[in-house]
């Protein structure tokens, strides 16, 4: 799929959605694809389905990137995979549809299309006013994700850089999908593989990242592997603490600086993950903790730094 190709897709579904969103999830396929039925043929009353009036968001991406044409534009885009958008922003009520709700967000993409409108100082949580809390996602990506991503990746103002897609791009208050065989194609096809073109352009091998169980268990779906893994596998019984030992020279140097509690060490993984999606090779570092969404906090700037010295090792690009 193409960069305009893709911009085209999401222009055409949010016009569905804006002209009719109960047609678009019982008719259209890619619109049905995280909507289950009952029995009986009726659409279960879930997060997604009672949220449909919100206007779906699929992506996200910053300032450097208002003029790309191609994929290859993005070349150093920061790829981050998230489940779906939330129902907890500040002003979310802007993006409904219903008489009761003003509609400055749906009518200024009525005028134009999603791909035009919404990567804008408007409507973008990587465009505004980091200071904006206006804009939906502002203090969300703010508080949860940007610092690390700037720590992590020894940048500045990485808002300027991040390319957001979203598994789901309906809304919920909170992510307890069963993935369908559509929904798992969806993926592939308007997530995995548009990822893949940015990490993988221009012969690259580039990391991804995402937040969350979820996002393993998908992996896991697409025959994704684990390569290294780092921390304390608190799905195990014992909590194991793994690390890689195969591929960095001192591996009791990463359990001693691993932040603790009451001599404890923090509940808290990082997996590096490979697979294929149409012929490209893809690393998604996925990082997890207890109860949390959030990106690791300042504590873990130590042992980071022996995590980022080991995907070198691997051959993977920051």
């Amino acid at each position: 799929m193409t960069y305009r190709d893709y911009k085209s897709f999401w222009d055409i579904f949010l016009n569905k959605w804006r002209s009719n969103h109960d047609d678009l999830i019982q008719n259209d396929p890619a619109g049905q694809a995280f909507f289950a039925i009952n029995s009986s043929g009726n659409y279960i009353n879930s997060d997604l389905y009672t949220s449909i009036t919100c206007m779906p968001e699929p992506y996200y991406f910053g300032s450097n990137f208002l003029n790309a044409t191609d994929w290859s534009d993005f070349n150093d885009a920061i790829v981050v995979l998230d489940l779906n958008p939330g129902m907890s922003h500040e002003k979310e009520d802007r993006k409904k549809k219903g008489d009761d709700h003003p509609h400055d967000i749906l009518d200024a993409l009525a005028k134009g299309s999603y791909s035009t409108k919404i990567n804008s100082t408007d409507y973008s949580p990587f465009m505004c006013n980091s200071e904006d809390s206006t804009i939906p996602g502002v203090t969300w990506w703010k508080s949860k994700r940007l610092a690390w991503f700037s720590r992590f990746l020894s940048m500045g103002n990485v808002r300027e850089k991040m390319f957001a897609l979203e598994l789901c791009p309906f809304h919920s208050k909170s992510w307890n999908v069963k993935l369908s065989p559509a929904a798992i194609n969806f993926i592939r096809d308007k997530v995995l593989a548009p990822a893949a073109e940015i990490l993988c352009c221009k012969g690259n091998s580039r990391l991804g990242y995402c937040f969350g169980k979820d996002w393993e268990t998908i992996f896991d779906t697409f025959g994704f592997e684990i390569e290294a893994q780092w921390g304390v596998d608190y799905d195990c019984a014992e909590k194991t603490f793994v690390y890689p030992v195969h591929i960095h020279k001192n591996v009791e140097e990463v359990k001693s600086k691993w932040p603790k509690k009451d001599g404890v060490e923090l509940n808290r993984i990082y997996k590096l993950y490979k697979g294929n999606i149409e012929g490209k090779t893809l690393y998604f570092l996925c990082l997890r903790a207890s109860g949390t969404f959030a990106a690791p906090g300042k504590d873990f700037e130590e042992v980071e730094k022996l995590i980022r010295e080991d995907l070198n090792f691997c051959g993977v690009s920051l």
